[in-house]
């Protein structure tokens, strides 16, 4: 497909911009673009004439006030759900295994979105279903980015329900998962919500970085062969950030092109 050489030149500078933490000098731009002097100064000056930029009183160059209305549009429309169900069904087309999306409701995990797997043995579950959060993975990934005083507050004195003999009941050990899983971005389940069933989820952010979802591939236990599950992987990061994006998440949008 053929693009517009001098509007792709723009966009870059504008992703750089919203890349940067403070306002970057034109040589820099030069530099890290590799856009030739005479073309980026054209360049910038047509992005401040529609306010796309703004030029401080020592050079500099930052994001300009046009950014945040496109930006504010763009959240006006988005619709949640639409996207989760777009984004399970492509996952579920890539991986052909089961996609959910989560949302979490106090100490609970309900199922928002849900693309079926077309294997013979697959997961039986329902969108508006409810499950224990740290029975699941989907639940271990929205419990672990929740403040601590919220988190102190759902789980204070309660005596963690198990649905299968490997669900977490121990409450310094799901302090312990849930750690681990902020450090790496991905949670996981063998058989503590379904003991036939293994799962895996990654957040999900909106476009200030808060996550406010979760989305999962789940298989039977005996697809969960570590050939498959390297692959399903990189394919449920890859969904996660294609998800954020689409809620305007800025890291997201950069590592996904």
């Amino acid at each position: 497909m053929r693009t517009v050489p001098a509007l792709d030149r723009g966009l870059r500078i504008l992703e750089f911009l919203a890349s940067q933490p403070k306002p970057v000098r034109v040589t820099k731009l030069i530099e890290e673009l590799g856009i030739p002097r005479s073309a980026m100064y054209e360049l910038l000056n047509t992005l401040s004439q529609h306010r796309m930029v703004i030029q401080s009183n020592t050079g500099e160059f930052s994001l300009g006030p046009t950014n945040m209305m496109l930006g504010g549009a763009y959240q006006s429309r988005i619709d949640f759900d639409v996207i989760a169900g777009e984004i399970a069904r492509k996952l579920e087309q890539e991986v052909d295994e089961t996609v959910q999306v989560g949302r979490l409701d106090g100490r609970f995990v309900f199922y928002v979105a849900k693309a079926e797997s077309s294997q013979r043995v697959r997961l039986i579950s329902s969108i508006g279903a409810r499950l224990p959060a740290h029975c699941t993975a989907l639940g271990k990934i929205l419990l672990a980015y929740l403040p601590e005083n919220i988190f102190e507050t759902l789980f204070r004195d309660i005596v963690l329900e198990q649905l299968t003999n490997r669900s977490i009941n121990d409450l310094s050990i799901l302090r312990q998962q849930l750690n681990t899983v902020r450090n790496e971005d991905i949670a996981f389940e063998t058989g503590e919500s379904n003991i036939d069933v293994y799962c895996m989820a990654t957040p999900v952010r909106n476009s200030e970085g808060k996550v406010i979802a979760a989305i999962s591939i789940s298989l039977p236990l005996s697809r969960a062969v570590e050939s498959h599950l390297h692959q399903l992987q990189n394919a449920i990061r890859k969904a996660g950030m294609e998800f954020s994006c689409r809620l305007g998440w800025a890291v997201a949008r950069q590592d996904h092109t």
